[in-house]
């Protein structure tokens, strides 16, 4: 039994940006995106995961010199440390999109891709989508500041971008 907490829109590519990466469908799976606010992290099949590391390395350390990578390994944890001071969350940061089967994407900005983290006058950025051998999920911190509707009758999944913190 599916928990009522999760929905499966259909995934058909991701984008950096708003550009599409024209992932090969079977990288992704050919499956639905698991949408699941009762898990932390988003996972992403490896394939599609090393697709967009990469077009993220290429903006980040590459095209504007910003960061270096650094990989925790035994977490899958990949960090950018940026190279000079602590800025936040500034325009060279991309976001990240996940396009769906009739049109519709999901816009998620920098701070919901990304963990800032601060250590002695050092900012790191964590990319949270995780990479997994079986499943697509989009976990609760990709879902902050978004508002996701379920229509159980229609098995329909609405969502947009909300102001949670205006709401509480």
């Amino acid at each position: 039994m599916v928990p009522r907490h999760v929905k499966n829109p259909q995934l058909e590519d991701l984008g950096v940006n708003g550009k599409k990466l024209r992932i090969d469908r079977r990288r992704l799976g050919n499956q639905q995106l698991l949408v699941d606010s009762g898990s932390t992290d988003s996972l992403m099949l490896n394939g599609a995961h090393e697709k967009l590391v990469s077009k993220l390395d290429s903006i980040l350390i590459t095209a504007t010199g910003d960061f270096k990578k650094d990989v925790v390994t035994f977490e899958d944890q990949i960090y950018y440390k940026r190279m000079r001071k602590p800025q936040g969350f500034t325009a060279n940061i991309p976001s990240v999109n996940y396009y769906f089967k009739g049109g519709a994407h999901l816009d998620l900005p920098p701070q919901n891709v990304f963990e800032q983290k601060l250590k002695r006058d050092t900012e790191w950025f964590c990319f949270n989508i995780a990479p997994d051998q079986q499943v697509n999920l989009l976990g609760a911190y990709q879902q902050a500041d978004f508002k996701f509707i379920f229509d159980i009758k229609k098995n329909k999944l609405q969502f947009g971008p909300e102001n949670c913190a205006q709401n509480s």
